[in-house]
């Protein structure tokens, strides 16, 4: 009676997962995920934004594993059901069970194969509750065929987030954001594909849509009172999480790239779930659009590619965490070498690692650059503060005033490791940190 032992039959393959929860809903739920290529592993699903599993401390499942039979695949395990800081499964009595499944190999957002149960373990008398149905996606991916009466044209950007419109007449937009699942959505008019510079409405579960300029990577606050210039401003949250942002907007404005009733406009489009935040490049996209006829074209993201990061990290490294050091050790034993007669050697390493620390440094940065410059979604500060941060310590060890003759060797001790741990600790966290693929806020 203390311990519940599961299978989860998944037809067709893919992930599926069963929580635990005191409401119908997601969040503070416990969850247990299978994945095609992951045991069952144990989720606290905090919020409605992608979870993440909890620590190996609290993987307490036994008896997993997982079979694949008859073009079905089956998870298997066994969990306590009373656990510190976790919901508790009853052996008699009512549980609130929330079910979710996909085609993916891998757990990943899902909006339509959701819901929630309620289920007495000691007899099986399940009862399905009513869960909303979630808002109905236009079946074709290309169509822009609205669904909603208000609206001419709908064109699904993504499994998420959907963009209704309407031109009534030639100089106002009348928009619908429809965002899957809750969070938050936004729609922006640029001249290129690049987020900087351009004009954004975005639409937060806890307010009406507002205008945004976005001048940089970082969003610092709406446009003032007297440029909030939309009409019909409006959030609607829905009985299954859903969220709808709905606005008009004039087409033409001072001061804002202008939209076009007829012809290519282009969009930049992102969500995200809760308040407004960063964001990974499969929740951003670009787009030419025309407001007429709904004709598009996708515009490819040429994102920052990871090997040059990881390049750029390496060479950081060599240049400042070896190189750079130990040139500055050579450097402080200078009497120490001309006393032994070892002069030229001393010179001819010092040369070599000083020049090396500038080449590696040299061939970092052009590398990093020329990755940023040829990407859409830049970071312009990357790593330009581990460059003044190494460069200060350098010039630091650089400056100091020689000690003593007879205390030579102690202090170029001294001067080699406290350099080194300055420079090396730094450029390590942040090669370690550099994720593969940028994020971007919008």
């Amino acid at each position: 009676g203390d311990r519940l032992s599961v299978r989860l039959n998944k037809q067709g393959g893919g992930w599926a997962s069963i929580a635990v929860s005191e409401d119908e809903l997601m969040p503070n739920s416990d969850a247990i995920v299978g994945q095609e290529n992951v045991l069952p592993t144990k989720f606290f699903l905090a919020s409605t934004e992608f979870p993440l599993p909890r620590p190996d401390a609290n993987q307490t499942l036994t008896e997993r594993s997982i079979t694949v039979f008859d073009g079905q695949t089956a998870y298997l395990f066994t969990k306590e059901m009373a656990e510190p800081g976790e919901l508790e499964i009853l052996a008699s009595g009512e549980n609130h069970f929330l079910y979710a499944y996909g085609a993916e190999a891998n757990f990943s957002y899902h909006f339509e194969t959701r819901g929630d149960f309620l289920l007495d373990l000691s007899n099986c008398e399940p009862y399905f509750s009513a869960t909303p149905e979630p808002t109905p996606t236009p079946a074709d991916d290309t169509s822009c065929d609205s669904d909603d009466d208000a609206f001419d044209f709908a064109l699904p950007l993504d499994s998420s987030l959907t963009f209704y419109w309407q031109i009534p007449r030639g100089d106002v937009l009348v928009a619908r954001m429809l965002k899957r699942g809750g969070g938050w959505a936004s729609i922006a008019s640029s001249e290129d594909e690049l987020m900087p510079g351009s004009d954004a409405i975005i639409g937060e579960e806890d307010t009406i849509p507002l205008k945004y300029f976005i001048d940089d990577y970082d969003v610092d606050g709406p446009r003032s009172d007297v440029e909030q210039t939309l009409t019909g401003a409006s959030t609607e949250v829905r009985a299954n999480g859903d969220v709808d942002y709905y606005y008009t907007k004039i087409l033409a404005e001072p001061g804002e790239i202008e939209l076009v009733a007829e012809g290519v406009n282009r969009l930049i489009w992102a969500h995200g779930g809760g308040g407004l935040s960063r964001h990974g490049l499969n929740d951003l996209g670009v787009l030419g659009l025309d407001f007429s006829n709904c004709e598009f074209v996708e515009i490819p993201l040429e994102p920052v590619r990871p090997e040059a990061v990881r390049i750029h990290g390496r060479l950081m490294i060599a240049a400042w965490a070896y190189c750079a050091p130990v040139g500055i050790f050579f450097g402080r034993a200078k009497h120490f070498a001309l006393r032994r007669g070892y002069f030229k050697t001393w010179l001819k390493l010092h040369i070599v690692l000083q020049l090396a620390a500038l080449i590696c440094t040299a061939i970092g940065f052009a590398k990093i650059f020329e990755t940023i410059r040829d990407s859409d979604v830049r970071r312009p500060a990357f790593g330009v503060f581990s460059l003044f941060f190494f460069f200060f310590f350098f010039l630091r060890c650089r400056r100091r005033p020689p000690p003593p003759r007879t205390r030579t060797s102690s202090h170029v001790g001294r001067s080699f490791v406290r350099s080194f741990v300055r420079s090396f600790v730094p450029s390590f966290v942040r090669s370690l940190g550099a994720p593969s693929r940028r994020s971007a806020t919008i």
